[in-house]
C-alpha cells in the first residue's frame, strides 16, 4: 500500500484493493472460470484482500483515525434517503445528527449550487463495519468529536474506486496529527507495509 503525501491532501493508494475494473457480465464461461482461478491465486500469495479480509482491514484502518471521545460520521446525499429500504431508513433516521450543505467531497461542488448533505453517525464497530458493507467500495465519512458539528470534523475521508485499485483521500484539518498519529497506527496495521511517497 502507498500513501502519498500532497499539500493539502493525502491519498492511501490500494485501499483495500479489488479487481472491480473486471467487467464479469462480458465474460464467457471459461474466461470466468480462468478470472476465478487467478483471483483465488492472487489471495493465496496475498496480492489480494478476500471481500470478508477486506472489510475488516477497512474498519481497522478506520479506527487509526479514532481518539477518545470522537466518532465516525457518514454522510451521503439526502435525497437518496429514499432509495434505501425500510430498515436501513430507520436505522439511519435514528442516527441523523444533521442534514445540512457542508460539502465533504473531494470533487468541486456543483455549480447549480450543494444539495442537502445527510450526516448520520455509526455508535460502534459493529454498525461501522455493517456500513463499510453497504458502501463497499465509495463511501465518504468524518472523524469528529463527539460533541462536535461536522464542519469541525477532524479528519475527511473520501473512498473512491480506481481502474486498477481504490483510493483512500485524507483530509487533516489539524495539519498534523495525520503524519503524527494516524500514520504510526497505520504502519503496525499493515506490517511496515505501507510505502510513504512525499509528492510535495
Amino acid at each position: 500500500m502507498r500513501l502519498r503525501i500532497y499539500n493539502e491532501i493525502y491519498v492511501l493508494e490500494e485501499f483495500c484493493s479489488t479487481l472491480n475494473c473486471i467487467d464479469l457480465e462480458t465474460m464467457d464461461e471459461e474466461e470466468y472460470l480462468e478470472f476465478l482461478r487467478e483471483r483465488d491465486l492472487m489471495i493465496e500469495s496475498g496480492c489480494l484482500e478476500d471481500e470478508e479480509d477486506c472489510e475488516d482491514i477497512r474498519v481497522d484502518m478506520i479506527e487509526c483515525f479514532l481518539e477518545e471521545d470522537y466518532r465516525v460520521v457518514f454522510c451521503f446525499y439526502d435525497y437518496q434517503f429514499n432509495w434505501r429500504d425500510k430498515d436501513e431508513q430507520e436505522f439511519i433516521e435514528e442516527r441523523t445528527v444533521t442534514i445540512n450543505r457542508e460539502w465533504p467531497y473531494i470533487i468541486p461542488k456543483p455549480t447549480l449550487g450543494v444539495p442537502k448533505i445527510r450526516w448520520y453517525e455509526v455508535r460502534d464497530i459493529f454498525e461501522l463495519k455493517k456500513e463499510l458493507e453497504y458502501y463497499r467500495i465509495e463511501f465518504t465519512c468524518v472523524i469528529v468529536h463527539k460533541d462536535g458539528d461536522v464542519k469541525d470534523a477532524k479528519y475527511i475521508l473520501n473512498a473512491t474506486e480506481g481502474r486498477d485499485f481504490d483510493f483512500l483521500h485524507i483530509i487533516d484539518k489539524s495539519e498534523v496529527d495525520f503524519l503524527e498519529k494516524v500514520v504510526p497506527k497505520l504502519k503496525i496495521l499493515l506490517k511496515n507495509k505501507l510505502e510513504i511517497i512525499d509528492e510535495r
